[in-house]
């Protein structure tokens, strides 16, 4: 059972009121719609659509009689404990809690006529009792600093080498990565999404970064300046 998990049943296998549900619901929304998909930001979306999909996948193989019953008779207490176990197997408390949250809004979305607090109130009960796992603080001039030694590092043993080998491309890349995102935070879609001569200018001596409002999750485009620093290593 273990290879199912986290795998969501792809949109196109949902049943085809689901995908009428969702669709009226959160996708196709105009500007003006007062709808609960009319303001949400296509990550969102897109995470919604995804736990949803988790969900449909966790009764296709446990429960695939329950596929035949309408979205709102499948939500109930007893399969969505039977879900929690489920996800045990390969997720954190974390993870299940915003699952739940997800699913949540989704059903609610569907089926606004009936009370859905109780799944709300099983979610927030897993939150509040998850321990997030605590990752040591790092300070931003650290990461500044770890970005440009990775960096010199890899000329250097590219210089002893007499060539530019592979593992030094990527480990001078790893840390244009990590200075780059120091300089210039923001989100890691939309910087894996970054063009160079696209999103990426030279202009004099600093190298500019401009990511579309497609790519952010305000629908804002945003800008960065690098520093004449950071900038050399770029050119590079």
């Amino acid at each position: 059972m273990t290879r199912h998990l986290n795998t969501g049943l792809p949109f196109e296998d949902w049943p085809l009121q689901d995908r009428k549900l969702f669709e009226g619901a959160f996708e196709g929304v105009d500007l003006f719609a007062s709808g609960p998909g009319s303001s949400l930001a296509p990550a969102t979306k897109y995470g919604r659509k995804a736990d949803y999909g988790l969900w449909l996948n966790f009764l296709s193989h446990i429960f695939p009689d329950a596929l035949k019953l309408t979205p709102r008779d499948r939500v109930d207490q007893t399969r969505v404990e039977d879900y929690v176990e489920y996800l045990r197997e390969n997720c954190r408390e974390t993870t299940i809690a915003h699952c739940l949250g997800r699913l949540f809004y989704t059903i609610r979305a569907f089926c606004p006529d009936r009370d859905w607090q109780w799944l709300y109130r099983i979610s927030k009960r897993i939150a509040v009792k998850a321990k997030p796992i605590k990752h040591r603080q790092v300070l931003s001039l650290d990461l500044y600093a770890l970005g440009l030694r990775v960096m010199d590092r890899a000329l250097v043993k590219a210089n002893a080498l007499g060539r530019l080998t592979k593992s030094c491309s990527v480990a001078y890349r790893d840390g244009l990565l990590i200075a780059t995102l120091t300089e210039a935070p923001m989100r890691r879609g939309a910087f894996s999404r970054l063009q160079i001569d696209d999103h990426m200018m030279r202009v004099g001596q600093r190298w500019c970064l401009t990511v579309p409002a497609e790519n952010t999750k305000t629908n804002t485009a945003q800008e960065y300046e690098l520093s004449e620093r950071l900038s050399s290593y770029m050119d590079f």
